[in-house]
């Protein structure tokens, strides 16, 4: 399986040349502001895009993911992209597991202290 992994795009993913391959993983930041709209342009793009398997976890910019994730769960699952925030799949008998947590930097989405951040 050819693997495709991506982050911090800032609503710029339509401006990337993305290689083809079997699965694409966004690992975070594929917004800037974190807004609904950015969220559903970055999804429209995403959903569009070959690989047969798309992977997405949240990054501190995607601020909507923190404030509404039923939301986006949902807007994900009508694009058939497997969100992962503090959970797990298999594919192809391969484990994959992501989360939007970070250690606390000014105020943006998914930070906590470094104490509960398993350190």
């Amino acid at each position: 399986m050819k693997i495709i992994c991506i982050s911090d795009t800032h609503c710029q993913l339509n401006k990337i040349d993305i290689p083809d391959g079997d699965m694409i993983i966004h690992a975070g930041d594929a917004l800037s502001r974190g807004t609904y709209s950015e969220l559903i342009t970055f999804l429209n793009r995403y959903e569009k895009l070959p690989h047969k398997y798309k992977l997405y976890t949240p990054g501190n910019h995607d601020r909507i993911t923190e404030i509404n994730e039923s939301l986006v769960k949902n807007e994900c699952k009508k694009r058939n992209i497997t969100y992962l925030n503090d959970s797990g799949i298999n594919i192809e008998g391969i484990n994959f597991w992501g989360s939007g947590i970070t250690p606390r930097f000014h105020d943006w989405a998914w930070n906590r202290d470094i104490e509960d951040c398993g350190t």
